[in-house]
């Protein structure tokens, strides 16, 4: 009865959906067991509430992306610009106040950050096109510098567009995380993994950023601490223990279902996930 109870224990998940990693799990005082387990991260109700509101701001992200890539308008890189500077505030200010909603939450927030550190140098530049077009209007003798500052601050979000395409791998994450048995969304995610964050990110960095004669170099740098962070969840992706969780969570769900015939009936987990 004890060691059920124990078992049970271990593998019971809180409302929240974290647990500690790497904890040993003990049993009730008395029982004389102590099993070792390294439990694993689940999204709770919280988590799940920040992937859906991701899932309903990141479409937009990657089509003002996409928008800027193919025009000249300043108008569309500016919202471009300003979209994503209240995406990562926002997003950074949520993973703060409720670490538990994501899996690793200081990775994301340094993600955060050198993202909000990228996108100083375009928003600066925008702000500073506005106000000298203001100026522009009382002394027109300023009106000549509108062009040189104007090419400036569109080259600057036209590498921002760049960037922030990686947003449609991000979209694909979280599909493929809250849909089931969308393994079109598993393919998209992959591929577009290897595609945008392996391939695209090291050539945007080494051709376009680092040469770039007006990037800072909080810019450079920030954009070198993105493209080591890509490789780093790669190399994640490829340890042994990363797919022997992925199986573990196919088996899981094939075995959640209810057989043919039969009547399903969730157990405490699966009323809290």
């Amino acid at each position: 009865m004890d060691k059920s109870r124990n078992s049970e224990n271990v593998r019971m998940v809180g409302l929240r959906g974290i647990t500690s990693d790497g904890a040993d799990a003990t049993s009730e005082p008395g029982s004389g067991d102590r099993i070792a387990t390294r439990e694993v991260w689940r999204p709770g109700l919280g988590a799940r509430i920040h992937d859906y509101v991701n899932m309903a701001q990141i479409p937009m992200l990657f089509l003002l992306s996409v928008a800027s890539m193919i025009t000249d308008r300043v108008w569309v890189h500016a919202t471009l610009v300003v979209y994503a500077d209240l995406y990562f505030l926002s997003d950074t200010m949520w993973i703060l106040f409720a670490p538990y909603i994501v899996k690793q939450p200081w990775a994301i927030l340094v993600h955060h950050l050198v993202a909000m550190v990228l996108l100083m140098q375009p928003t600066t530049a925008l702000l500073r096109l506005a106000n000298l077009v203001g100026e522009c209007r009382r002394v027109t003798t300023r009106c000549f510098e509108i062009g040189d500052l104007a090419s400036l601050a569109l080259a600057f979000t036209a590498i921002t567009a760049d960037i922030l395409i990686v947003e449609l791998n991000t979209l694909f994450l979280l599909l493929r995380r809250n849909i089931r048995g969308g393994w079109v969304f598993e393919v998209l995610f992959y591929a577009s993994w290897l595609g945008i964050r392996i391939v695209w990110y090291p050539y945007i960095l080494f051709y376009k950023v680092l040469p770039h004669p007006a990037a800072a170099w909080s810019t450079k740098v920030s954009f070198v601490v993105v493209v080591a962070l890509q490789f780093w969840w790669t190399l994640a992706f490829l340890s042994p223990s990363y797919w022997k969780r992925q199986r573990g969570k196919f088996r899981e769900t094939s075995l959640s279902r209810p057989a043919p015939g039969g009547v399903y009936s969730p157990t405490a987990r699966d009323k809290f996930l």
